[in-house]
């Protein structure tokens, strides 16, 4: 079963700085196609990042993963300037009623499931589009049989929820997630999950630098490419 994937650079962080360079890397190396995590983003970060964005060359950004307390009208922003399709929320979007400032974009609208052992009753994939698989995360709960891995793995012959993934790392003896890569047997463990939980559109999720980024790509196209052959 061959697939075709789409791997790509994130520009990620908590800081300004983090931004901007990634930002900066993105321009130097003239790529046109990046993912945008801004959960760690207040708004006037956010500003900034747009404002940054329409001075570059960036043409498309397919996934974004939103913060809480974003306004419908920056998802519009971005669908319109940047063609994205996937906005990835968190379970607790539905327990704090935040998708709800995203009312006509639910069909957009991509669950990224914790990793907390918990789903809460307000939690409901069928009212929005899909599921965004962290892959790590997704590791870290089929190692504990999770209440967050039972609530996929119910659903794992509908396809049509499995529409995007945040690609990170993980950690064998400790089973955990992680977003610094430091090496890229951190990402060996994909080889181990179920196909099912793949799409077509894979966001790199971690805080190292673009040029670290496109090594991790190569890596990970040529271990997808052997998986799904």
């Amino acid at each position: 079963m061959e697939k075709n994937f789409n791997i790509i650079v994130g520009i990620t962080g908590t800081t300004q700085r983090e931004w901007e360079d990634k930002l900066n890397e993105v321009e130097h190396l003239g790529i046109k196609e990046v993912s945008l995590f801004l959960v760690n983003y207040d708004k006037e970060q956010r500003q900034k990042i747009y404002w940054a964005l329409s001075h570059s060359h960036i043409q498309s950004i397919p996934l974004v993963h939103l913060r809480e307390d974003m306004e419908k009208s920056e998802l519009e922003l971005l669908e319109k300037k940047y063609k994205t399709k996937y906005f990835t929320c968190h379970e607790s979007d539905f327990v704090n009623h935040n998708i709800e400032h995203w009312k006509g974009l639910y069909k957009d609208l991509y669950l990224e499931m914790n990793t907390d052992g918990r789903v809460a009753k307000e939690v409901n994939v069928a009212e929005i589009g899909g599921f965004c698989i962290d892959t790590g995360h997704f590791k870290v709960g089929l190692e504990r049989t999770s209440s967050d891995f039972a609530y996929v793995d119910q659903k794992k012959e509908m396809l049509k929820y499995f529409a995007c993934n945040h690609i990170s790392g993980w950690v064998p003896r400790t089973n955990k997630h992680i977003h610094r890569i430091t090496s890229l047997q951190d990402f060996d463990y994909l080889k181990l999950l179920p196909r099912f939980v793949f799409s077509n559109v894979l966001a790199l999720e971690v805080t190292n630098s673009i040029k670290a980024q496109l090594t991790f790509k190569e890596y990970i196209a040529a271990l997808l490419e052997e998986k799904f052959k």
